[in-house]
């Protein structure tokens, strides 16, 4: 899109994928969202929120000069893209079965141990309704449609619930940022430097925020120690402005030993009583 500014508040990773859905246009722009979509349902760090969004902005933009890509295919391009990705992972749940979740990839960054027990749990007690807390929480619908292939969810039933769950969702993104883009993109224009600032100080938030991360996951146990965690557990190792530190005492210097007189002879006081009287 023109006059666009960049992903500056993310990694370079998001913006290997964004890049190309912000620069798409015509008829390309419905391959390139579908297609960031399907990417960011396998995991890679962008939220799925993102493509959708410049789906609705890039459809705003061609209303305005005409041509592609128009609303009223973008629009469900992009509910069925974000549907076909759970679907994805569902599948790969479904083929890999248990033995899945026991490949050593998988369980440090797909489905952990301690998560999958609470997954199960979670699917028995509440069922389909599983899906539509993983619709309003980004970030961890990865785990949950994976769980679902590997407990046999019935593939019509998860693609049913799945979509209508995702409809109002994406529709409600997809239509927000249709209407919105002129006002948006006007005010980003008009502050182009701040949003500039506020984009790399968020850049070194996350860079610090990763950094800290691999930090804690360096240490395998953990004992609720302040020490343990880096920076704050070292604050007690530094000196307080204006506080008053009392000095050390110093040790008492020995005395010298005090000789005492041979065997039979009387001390000072008594030798000098007996010459007096």
């Amino acid at each position: 899109m023109e006059g666009t500014t960049g992903i500056w508040a993310y990694p370079a990773i998001v913006g290997v994928v964004i890049a190309p859905v912000e620069d798409a246009s015509g008829i390309w722009a419905y391959f390139v969202t579908f297609g960031a979509l399907i990417v960011a349902g396998f995991g890679v760090p962008i939220p799925e929120e993102l493509p959708v969004i410049f789906g609705g902005g890039m459809a705003a933009h061609a209303s305005t000069e005409g041509g592609h890509p128009y609303w009223w295919i973008m629009w469900p391009a992009c509910v069925a893209g974000a549907v076909l990705a759970d679907a994805c992972l569902y599948g790969l749940g479904r083929l890999g079965g248990p033995h899945l979740l026991e490949i050593g990839w998988v369980k440090r960054h797909v489905v952990k141990p301690e998560k999958r027990e609470k997954i199960e749990a979670n699917f028995h007690t509440y069922g389909v309704k599983i899906l539509l807390s993983v619709r309003l929480l980004p970030g961890v619908r990865a785990p949950v449609f994976v769980m679902a292939g590997v407990l046999r969810m019935p593939l019509a039933k998860f693609i049913l619930a799945d979509g209508i769950y995702a409809l109002p969702v994406v529709s409600l993104l997809f239509f927000l940022s249709f209407w919105a883009y002129d006002t948006v993109k006007g005010f980003v224009e008009g502050h182009l430097p701040l949003f500039k600032a506020i984009g790399l100080f968020a850049a070194v938030l996350v860079v610090g925020a990763v950094w800290l991360r691999a930090r804690l996951r360096r240490k395998e146990t953990t004992t609720g120690d302040p020490h343990e965690v880096p920076i704050i557990g070292h604050m007690d190792q530094v000196p307080v402005i204006g506080t008053l530190v009392k000095p050390a005492a110093e040790d008492p210097v020995p005395s010298p030993p005090v000789e005492k007189a041979p065997a039979g002879v009387p001390p000072v006081e008594e030798a000098a009583a007996r010459r007096k009287f």
